[in-house]
């Protein structure tokens, strides 16, 4: 089942332009979101076979079609995306079967408390998900991923520690591994008693990291 299969067999009984189309924001380059309802007939819904996705998406012209019986589900629970389709002005609505149009004159039976919960929840996720993008815009990645080294401290405890880092610092400063001359592929650990996450360093290793693993 596809959409060009529900608009063959005439199944759309509501179809409407959503996005930012519908709410003004739209601009040139803006994508055209085209939301519906279907219904499934008689023997899909009496068949023991799956009747495939619910909805029915075309992600590239971002398409969505609920079967009639999986919108019900959605908007007794007050789903903000599902409640939209009963307030979409005129002007945007493709198609309006009588069967979606009796629904959507009592979209009023629709609103419940539930709307508290769901759309406080979509806000509260719309919220978190920019200030994610803004975290990342501000504080841009690396192109490259970080190596395991780059999170690796070496402490400098006597003379062959100082050969290795040639810094003037303090003994007993952790350092960054790249700041030295250690080659982690050539050397071994073994873990510190009653400390977590330091180990004692050793040369002629087979390597600290082993198939992506420390390996003590």
């Amino acid at each position: 089942m596809n959409v060009k299969n529900l608009k063959d067999q005439n199944r759309i009984i509501y179809e409407f332009i959503s996005g930012s189309h519908s709410y003004g924001l739209n601009v040139p380059t803006s994508d055209v979101d085209i939301r519906g309802v279907f219904y499934f007939t008689k023997q899909e819904l009496l068949s023991l076979q799956s009747r495939g996705a619910d909805p029915i998406s075309e992600d590239k012209n971002d398409t969505s079609y609920y079967s009639i019986g999986r919108y019900f589900e959605l908007a007794k629970d007050c789903n903000p995306n599902i409640i939209e389709f009963l307030f979409i002005p005129d002007q945007f609505v493709k198609i309006n079967n009588p069967v979606m149009k009796k629904i959507i004159d009592n979209r009023n039976l629709f609103i419940s408390k539930k709307a508290k919960h769901t759309f406080s929840g979509y806000s509260f996720a719309q919220l978190q998900k920019s200030r994610g993008q803004n975290k990342w815009i501000n504080n841009p990645q690396p192109k490259e991923h970080p190596n395991r080294e780059d999170f690796c401290y070496f402490i400098q405890t006597g003379l062959f520690s100082t050969y290795l880092i040639n810094l003037d610092i303090m003994p007993c400063r952790p350092v960054k591994i790249s700041n030295t001359k250690i080659d982690l592929s050539t050397c071994k650990v073994s873990s510190v008693e009653h400390i977590d996450n330091l180990y004692r360093l050793y040369k002629n290793g087979e390597g600290v990291f082993r198939n992506g693993n420390l390996v003590c």
